[in-house]
């Protein structure tokens, strides 16, 4: 046993483990943790426990481990392990760009221009792969004075250093340009993402075929940033651009297809256009379906998004179906079962569906889930926190937990005005939602500051028959009834049901919502034949 202990070598934990399930998870940083703690020879082992806990804690966060030998490529590999949501943006792009340009190689060929095309794609390629090192570069401690450079460091650096490059490549340079401005989305930096997009679609627009997979692919991203940045309508035209281009040039099942109809459904949703968007996730669910496992993560996106749509339109039953299935899809890939942003989107809306449902203890849990999970991953000031922010507090106001709810909204309110700018839809929902709080209790002053200010945002950014105008005059109306103040509301209250009755139509809830409002200060003033007949027209 002693000559055992002191002499024979100790297998990697992940070969003991071959034939477990975990083999996979204990493979690279945390066997070679193990092995250093085993080692044979004193002097090669942790100087202490607090050195191996140190060492444990930079395993659990992604950083590296001091067991490691410590070089450029292992840094660098830790970095964008780390940080996956830019390089993989980036590198999806890039990727499309080399493969752009093989193709423009074999077409070149084959009309007989061989030697010049293949010099030009070789220095398009020099570019490309120059331009990467000089960014990863960034990575290597002896540059970077340690292993703290961060994802948004790394892409300003990027930015910076494309400034006044390739400018007779404007095909390289868009998509570099295309590149970073897809990972500055995924950071929730909208301003900057909008300026490199709007630059390489324009250089796009002039230098490549109309139908160009690449342009395709850049007006999807430009899709997705329109998006975030409420702008909906945009973001529908652009999604459905590029659905139409790809069913031209692609195979009746390419999974870019399905990719296309989920995000023209998740753009119509944002309109509040449920009826719409259903067969889209229908299509995209329908091709996913047959791409087996590989796209997992894909089909529970769009399942999850189907259980949306079906929550939005009270389809409730069927949304719970939804969500369950969409559920176990992701806890059978390991990169959306635990701490991903894709599983807190996911949990978000699930909550507000249960939201909707009144199941207030579980929509809370799932809330409070998403909120937890992109406060620790996406930073405490990215868009989303301040969604997951508004969404915490509806669930606290719901419960009469008022006290508790408005610094959620406050903080709500911070983030998403610094994010996303102060004239965002999504600010104009806190707006609403503080200004029903605070009313609550009294401060109508406050109230209706905030009620103005959402109405004003929406009024100037929603298409003109989005219900959330609606909502806005409403509430706006409610305040002035509230505070004797009948002839401001009137106007107020005849354009929310004139709305919702012609968009959500006459037997919708918030249709007799208004109807029932009006009817009660038309009633109020006397004026009971008038009151009698809506209450005719939208009975509750």
């Amino acid at each position: 046993m002693r000559q055992q202990v002191c002499e024979a070598e100790i297998p990697l934990v992940s070969q003991v483990a071959e034939q477990s399930s975990r083999s996979r998870v204990l493979r690279g940083d945390l066997e070679t943790i193990v092995a250093r703690a085993l080692a044979k020879d004193p002097a090669r082992r942790y100087e202490s426990a607090a050195n191996l806990a140190d060492d444990l804690r930079r395993w659990l966060d992604g950083k590296p481990v001091e067991a490691q030998p410590d070089r450029f490529s292992y840094r660098a590999g830790k970095f964008m392990r780390r940080n996956r949501a830019v390089v993989l943006a980036m590198t999806i792009t890039l990727m499309a760009l080399l493969a752009g340009l093989g193709g423009t190689y074999w077409q070149a060929q084959e009309a007989g221009r061989e030697r010049d095309v293949a010099r030009m794609s070789a220095q398009r390629s020099d570019q490309v792969t120059l331009f990467m090192v000089k960014l990863f570069e960034a990575a290597d401690p002896m540059l970077a004075a340690g292993d703290t450079l961060t994802a948004r460091q790394l892409l300003d650096r990027g930015r910076a250093q494309i400034q006044g490059s390739l400018q007779d490549q404007p095909l390289v340079r868009a998509s570099m340009l295309h590149a970073i401005g897809s990972a500055y989305i995924n950071l929730g930096l909208y301003r900057q993402a909008d300026s490199l997009l709007t630059e390489a679609q324009a250089l796009m627009s002039n230098n490549a075929p109309v139908d160009s997979m690449q342009i395709a692919m850049l007006n999807e991203n430009l899709g997705r940033l329109r998006e975030a940045q409420g702008e909906w309508q945009l973001a529908s035209q652009l999604f459905h651009d590029v659905l139409q281009m790809r069913r031209r040039h692609l195979e009746p099942d390419h999974h870019l297809l399905a990719i296309s109809w989920n995000n023209l459904g998740s753009s119509l949703l944002g309109l509040e256009r449920p009826d719409t968007a259903f067969a889209c996730f229908e299509n995209s669910i329908a091709l996913h379906e047959k791409g087996g496992p590989d796209s997992r993560q894909d089909l529970a996106l769009a399942v999850g998004n189907m259980a949306s749509a079906c929550s939005m339109d009270r389809r409730n039953e069927e949304a719970v179906l939804h969500f369950e299935r969409a559920d176990s899809l992701l806890r059978l890939d390991i990169s959306t079962s635990g701490n991903s942003p894709q599983r807190a989107n996911f949990l978000s809306n699930w909550g507000l569906a249960l939201y909707r449902l009144e199941q207030m203890e579980e929509s809370g849990t799932r809330l409070k889930q998403a909120l937890d999970i992109w406060r620790r991953v996406l930073g405490p000031d990215h868009p989303q926190v301040g969604r997951g922010e508004n969404n915490f507090a509806a669930i606290l106001e719901k419960q009469g937990r008022d006290v508790e709810a408005e610094p959620h909204y406050r903080e709500s309110l911070r983030i998403k005005r610094q994010a996303m700018g102060s004239r965002h839809p999504s600010v104009a929902s806190t707006c609403n939602n503080l200004a029903l709080l605070v009313q609550r209790r009294g401060d109508f002053t406050e109230s209706e500051a905030l009620l103005n200010e959402s109405l004003s945002i929406r009024e100037e950014t929603l298409p003109a028959d989005h219900p959330q105008l609606a909502r806005g005059w409403y509430n706006l109306a409610r305040l002035y009834h509230d505070t004797d103040r009948v002839n401001e509301a009137e106007p107020l209250y005849v354009k929310a049901l004139e709305l919702r009755a012609r968009v959500l139509g006459p037997d919708n809830q918030e249709t007799i919502w208004a109807a029932s409002s009006l009817a009660r200060m038309l009633r109020d003033q006397g004026r009971s034949a008038e009151a009698d007949a809506l209450e005719a027209q939208y009975p509750e």
